[in-house]
């Protein structure tokens, strides 16, 4: 009962994650909550229902992005994978650590953006390493903990509903 829990919720976080920018900071810096819930779902999910739930939530996140089909379905499972690992080999749930993942992870994430769009002729957006992707990842990373307690909280009110 508890996953299906995730789908609405990751629903709700790529359509909130679509208005935050233009309601606090006017369309410049995005707020990506979902690679969050991601790094929630590696930490703390088995990896085949997390693995489901990563094709899922970067499904929404590429409908909602107008981003290429399949960008970040491709990225949150290949980021998710990498969450299970770190999990596995550093078996942490301290506030520290969660920041560091969720760093870690959306630097990878730009990176990884950045040189996608490096092959399309006419696009270029490196140059918003500096300005716009690493803000964002901070800015992500230092509001994880918060969210982790949430998408907690939300846990456990459905197990509580459930029982």
């Amino acid at each position: 009962m508890l996953f299906l829990l995730y789908i609405p919720l990751s629903f709700f976080l790529a359509v909130l994650q679509s208005i935050i920018p233009d309601l606090l900071f006017f369309g410049g810096l995005g707020f990506e909550i979902s690679l969050v819930l991601l790094v929630y779902l590696g930490l703390n999910l088995d990896p085949v229902r997390g693995g489901l739930l990563s094709i899922t939530l970067g499904f929404l996140v590429d409908d909602m992005s107008g981003a290429p089909t399949g960008l970040y379905m491709f990225l949150y499972v290949l980021l998710f994978g990498l969450t299970v690992l770190t999990a596995r080999i550093f078996q942490s749930g301290k506030p520290v650590f969660i920041m560091a993942c969720t760093l870690a992870c959306a630097l990878f994430e730009s990176v990884l953006i950045i040189a996608f769009y490096a092959y399309i002729p006419g696009i270029r957006i490196g140059h918003l390493m500096h300005s716009m992707f690493v803000p964002q990842a901070v800015l992500l990373a230092v509001s994880a903990p918060i969210f982790f307690k949430c998408f907690r909280w939300l846990e456990g009110k459905a197990h509580a509903w459930d029982t």
